[in-house]
């Protein structure tokens, strides 16, 4: 089967809520409990944020349009993934090995069900 657009948009959206999702375990850690204030504790984490989860959802909207919902959704649910790997760059997270092979069959699950 060839690469479908509505596949490369999921992905990318996938991409965005990862990053998405640490942009926000950074401002929640900012400001250690959760209250309007953690908007505007770093304003522009918080805009940027913003800014990417617009764009991630726009990309799902797109997604959508040309994929099957089941099979965007599969792919949406990869962003699990993404955020464990970026945690662990960024925040410093630690992943068992049990974990690290349960998100390795996550993805090959996932490729093999949209090729």
């Amino acid at each position: 089967m060839a690469f479908e657009s509505w596949l490369a948009y999921a992905l990318v959206a996938v991409a965005l809520f990862s990053i998405g999702n640490v942009l926000l375990k950074m401002l929640v850690a900012q400001e250690k409990a959760l209250s309007p204030s953690i908007a505007t504790a770093n304003p522009g984490l918080t805009l940027f944020f913003l800014a990417v989860a617009a764009a991630g959802f726009l990309l799902t909207l797109k997604s959508l349009e040309g994929g099957k919902v089941a099979l965007v959704t599969a792919v949406l649910s990869l962003s699990t993934v993404g955020v464990a790997i970026l945690s662990m760059i960024f925040l410093g997270d630690r992943f068992a090995n049990r974990e690290i092979i349960a998100m390795l069959l996550a993805v090959a699950s996932i490729a093999a069900l949209v090729m």
